[in-house]
């Protein structure tokens, strides 16, 4: 369509300036006018808006321009509206004006990224507009660019190609600064500036103001100003996203890159579960397009799910606090999977909650690993039951033979001696008992153990009724290599108390106590009986019980000692 409507327009330009070369002027000045006046509106009320500061200043700068190039148009030869001036007027005031275009693009550029204060750039430039027509219009204040008869003036040519050589600048300058345009809108910018130049060099050879070298140079001038219209103008109105938010469109492209970069499910979801955006990690592994994802809600593409989602995303936006470590299923084409999902607010620039930002890793393999695992453990304490039980049964008929073979003795030494043997296996096997009931196999409370033993070997003995325990154990752990061999300590002393302690008595006393100092314990067997004699040392006894309670607490690197007076009192000491 181009190919044809700018011949015509051109065609019908030229017919124009044929009829009257005053009414070709008038047209095409007016043409670039127009355009300068709207490049200003569409900047100034757009200025809020826009991240660079370069289309404003030019606006502004524009603006001035157009306003000294309806002067240009006013002063005109042949207009008659400023009597007294001949075609030097209309000369100077296209030499103001194209020096200020020329300087305002090499100067752009540097707000690209910097701030710009309106009121300060329309008072400069408004003053240099003043000051610059004050001097035109006196008639001696500004150079002479045209005489009649004669053309134009070497200060006028010289000045044309001072204009080319800075808008060559502001064309480097504007490629340098390629990265902050859309490539449209740049390529359009850049044509421009090379259409100016065009019209700058025709205006430095023409001899009247009618001729066709002056024709030629306003035919480059509409198509710059028709350059300039369709970048900034046209753009900012059919698609100003394009125009005033291409470092924000960059930098939300760049953002989205980075995004799909990583192998976490990233994704922005409003105030009512719609997502916003979502990574490309996420839409492989729901095997859903993004496209089908962001715009829709929770219930549309998660229905069974939907109610939970729902409530940490209400949670996070309601508190403004994080959630972290949300275990969730999501439904995917290839089947269900496990995801570990952290959500935290998403805000606007002010600060205002607008929904939620979402961090998922895939855990399908790990959750599967775990319920694997899960399984094996539940297998394995069904068979540690099972192990734990028979393990019981049989120490329990074990027991069960040694009482029935002792009570089956005729000779009272023999059946002492099978009655010991079965009470050391009550130590063990409570040891056992607790051991497995344990959450901990490897340690357990001192208190949880040697409470129960001490009287569990007491109710042993038919006398146990006459005999009072005071058992005072302090509350700290114990690794199961000390219980074992304790057990059985317990037990040979606890049993001699029983049997030889307390004889022709109808009551007496036996005191247990256990304590902790860093890391020494001291176990305390005490009673209030007969006392032990003093031909008795552990580590000379002959009697079976003490040699093996001396062999037990050398096993745990430990002291005995025995102290005589109102009964007998033991003490066993060892470092844990």
């Amino acid at each position: 369509m181009n190919l044809i409507i700018w011949p015509l327009l051109c065609g019908g330009l030229y017919l124009t300036s044929l009829y009257s070369y005053l009414l070709f002027h008038i047209v095409t000045e007016s043409f670039s006018i127009v355009i300068a006046f709207a490049l200003f509106m569409i900047s100034w009320n757009t200025r809020n808006m826009a991240k660079s500061n370069y289309v404003l200043f030019l606006g502004i700068t524009f603006l001035f321009t157009g306003l000294i190039d309806f002067a240009h148009t006013l002063a005109f030869k042949g207009m008659g509206i400023f009597r007294g001036f001949d075609a030097n007027l209309p000369t100077q005031l296209w030499i103001i004006a194209r020096y200020m275009q020329s300087l305002s693009l090499l100067v752009a550029p540097w707000f690209i990224d910097r701030k710009l204060n309106p009121g300060a750039v329309i008072g400069f430039y408004l003053s240099a507009t003043l000051i610059l027509l004050a001097a035109a219009f006196s008639g001696t204040m500004f150079p002479d660019c045209f005489i009649e008869g004669r053309g134009l003036t070497p200060f006028k040519i010289v000045s044309e190609y001072i204009i080319c050589f800075i808008l060559v600048l502001s064309l480097i300058l504007l490629l340098r600064c390629r990265e902050s345009f859309d490539p449209r809108i740049l390529r359009l910018l850049v044509w421009s500036i090379l259409f100016t130049i065009l019209s700058e060099l025709f205006f430095t050879f023409y001899i009247s103001v009618y001729g066709l070298s002056n024709l030629i140079g306003h035919y480059f001038k509409i198509f710059s100003f028709y350059l300039i219209y369709q970048a900034i103008i046209v753009t900012g109105l059919e698609n100003p996203y394009r125009l005033l938010f291409f470092d924000l469109q960059k930098h939300r492209e760049e953002l989205q890159t980075i995004i799909d970069a990583s192998p976490i499910m990233i994704f922005y979801k409003d105030r009512e579960a719609r997502f916003i955006r979502v990574n490309k990690t996420l839409a492989e592994t729901t095997g859903w397009p993004r496209e089908e994802i962001e715009g829709k809600k929770d219930s549309e593409i998660y229905p069974a799910q939907e109610a939970n989602y729902w409530e940490d995303d209400k949670e996070v936006i309601a508190s403004g606090k994080p959630k972290t470590g949300i275990i969730e299923p999501i439904n995917t084409t290839s089947g269900r999977r496990w995801v570990q999902t952290d959500k935290i607010p998403y805000r606007d620039k002010e600060g205002h909650i607008i929904g939620i930002i979402g961090f998922a890793v895939d855990i399908t393999e790990r959750k599967q690993a775990e319920e694997e695992r899960e399984k094996l453990l539940a297998e394995k304490e069904l068979l540690l039951k099972e192990v734990h039980h028979r393990i019981k049964n049989n120490m329990t008929t074990m027991m069960s033979l040694l009482s029935l073979q002792a009570g089956n003795q005729k000779d009272p030494s023999v059946a002492a001696v099978l009655d010991t043997a079965g009470n050391r296996l009550q130590s063990m096997m409570v040891l056992y008992d607790k051991l497995y009931r344990s959450e901990n196999p490897r340690e357990m409370p001192a208190s949880d153990y040697l409470m129960p033993l001490v009287n569990e070997i007491v109710k042993i003995f038919p006398t146990n009724t006459m005999v009072k325990t005071e058992i005072n154990v302090g509350d700290f752990m114990l690794p199961v290599k000390f219980l074992s061999p304790l057990g059985i300590m317990m037990n040979e002393l606890i049993t001699n108390i029983m049997k030889y302690a307390f004889s022709n008595r109808n009551d007496g006393v036996i005191t247990v106590s256990a304590t902790k100092k860093d890391s020494h314990v001291t176990l305390i067997v005490a009673d209030n009986g007969i006392g032990i004699p003093d031909t008795i040392d552990p580590e000379s006894s002959i009697g079976f019980g003490l040699q093996l309670v001396c062999m037990l607490t050398q096993q745990i690197d430990g002291t005995i000692a025995i102290e005589r007076g109102e009964g007998t009192k033991i003490v066993l000491g060892f470092d844990v």
